[in-house]
């Protein structure tokens, strides 16, 4: 008796709806594949041209997507934290505050985060993000790439220009 293909699961989803559907294919820009505009894209530095080919790339070819995710998880990201111990402070403080900074960096999930980052930086090149601290716990708030852009330093740290452009573009109704 043959067996039905469309009929094996892989996870929640059918095999039919985990492989690739070929006509999705025809919506993209076939210039993306054409090795005359990426090297272009990558002579005259576009950087938006690039990005959309290194993402166009990695849906369509699972080696690149492979390579992409091998490179981006490959550094562990693992964290220490060390406490400074002084006379001066007592030992059920120092416990309580250490304990409190380990559950902050746990609720933070730094390996999942980092990766996740690492990925995006591969893939676009760049990452912005908006470190915000709320109710005990790191929230990032990612930026788009393409309105971002970091020349300065203040206090030591990058700063981020953000285009406010962005709003215009992407919310064009008033509401």
């Amino acid at each position: 008796m043959p067996i039905d293909f469309a009929k094996i699961k892989v996870g929640v989803k059918s095999v039919s709806d985990a492989v690739l559907k070929l006509g999705d294919l025809r919506k993209v820009n076939p210039l993306l594949a054409d090795k005359g505009h990426v090297l272009r894209a990558i002579h005259y530095g576009d950087l938006d041209k690039m990005r959309e080919i290194s993402n166009y790339f990695y849906k369509i070819s699972g080696i690149y997507q492979r390579l992409c995710r091998y490179l981006a998880y490959m550094y562990r990201y693992d964290w220490l934290v060390t406490p400074y111990y002084s006379d001066l402070i007592k030992p059920d403080k120092l416990l309580n505050d250490f304990y409190k900074v380990l559950t902050y960096l746990d609720n933070f999930e730094a390996k999942k985060f980092f990766g996740d980052v690492a990925l995006k930086v591969i893939k676009n090149g760049c990452y912005y993000g908006y470190l915000i601290a709320r109710d005990g716990k790191i929230v990032v708030q990612e930026l788009p790439p393409r309105y971002c852009r970091s020349r300065f330093f203040v206090n030591g740290q990058p700063a981020v220009e953000f285009n406010m452009k962005y709003f215009d573009d992407i919310f064009t109704d008033a509401e």
